[in-house]
């Protein structure tokens, strides 16, 4: 009785202390970017379909830019109301690009 009490405990300390295995589960993000150089970001706002996105110097090349959902997207940026740049583009999944705005 001894021995199998001891063989018992044994196994449940080997099976209770084996490496079990695990996954690792992560988020990928497919989003398309895009960002603009511009001359002087002063004064323009980026418009998406509508939507104003602030400032467009949030979204200035090299470092910054907009995550968009995947698809067509108009994009416009202004000057109070004044339109400087307006333009339709198609944006798929993993994508980036970088606009040149001139004023």
């Amino acid at each position: 009785m001894k021995q199998l009490l001891i063989i018992a405990c044994c196994l449940l300390l080997v099976v209770g202390c084996a490496k079990q295995p695990t996954r690792l589960t992560g988020v990928v993000n497919d989003a398309p970017t895009v960002n603009f150089k511009v001359e002087d970001p002063r004064n323009l706002n980026l418009w998406v379909d509508g939507i104003d996105f602030g400032p467009i110097a949030s979204y200035t090349y090299p470092h910054l830019s907009v995550e968009l959902l995947p698809g067509e997207h108009l994009i416009e940026v202004r000057n109070g109301m004044r339109v400087i740049y307006s333009q339709t583009h198609y944006f798929s999944e993993k994508t980036h690009r970088t606009l040149e705005v001139n004023r």
